[in-house]
């Protein structure tokens, strides 16, 4: 009975042991993906800041195309009011565009941000995983020790295992 229960003492300690590490290194691998679907998103955000705008910037050459065809065929002159108009709406056009750009370069740092956060906490999930196994190796260690040294007292050794109960139980 003795040697059995120091078996599944040590058994069950390099299995605690073997579990804390994979769960430690799926929480750091599951930190990582997350990290890098992050990155990801901020590359994603970028390009399409840059097709939006581009997009936008064409339509803008098209919209004050039309203003000056329209100034045009009512012979108004390119100058003074006319001029001011098309120039306050290209300044307005390109206000926007800068909104726009300014609000996917807020969100791509956001993205950048997640992801060092997210590579911070794999890292902590690493060294807490470090931490765990170590913790659960020394506890099955000591458990391992403590049955070692309650059989070494009564006299016990491989081949009188089986009997240490009784004999413990006469030493009382």
């Amino acid at each position: 009975m003795g040697l059995t229960a120091l078996l599944l003492t040590g058994v069950g300690a390099g299995i605690s042991t073997l579990g804390a590490a994979q769960q430690a290194k799926a929480n750091e691998e599951t930190f990582r993906y997350n990290a890098q679907v992050a990155e990801e998103n901020a590359a994603a955000t970028r390009a399409d800041a840059q097709a939006q705008l581009a997009v936008r910037r064409a339509a803008n050459k098209r919209e004050l195309s039309k203003y000056r065809a329209q100034f045009a065929a009512a012979n108004v002159e390119n100058t003074g009011s006319a001029l001011g108009a098309q120039a306050e709406a290209a300044y307005q056009m390109e206000f926007d565009n800068q909104n726009v750009a300014y609000n996917a370069q807020s969100a791509e740092r956001a993205a950048h941000d997640e992801a060092n956060l997210l590579n911070a906490q794999a890292d902590n999930a690493r060294n807490q995983g470090f931490l765990t196994v170590g913790g659960t190796l020394l506890s099955g260690a000591s458990s391992v020790a403590k049955d070692w040294r309650d059989l070494d007292k009564v006299g016990a050794d491989w081949f009188t295992w089986p009997t240490f109960k009784k004999a413990a139980s006469l030493n009382d």
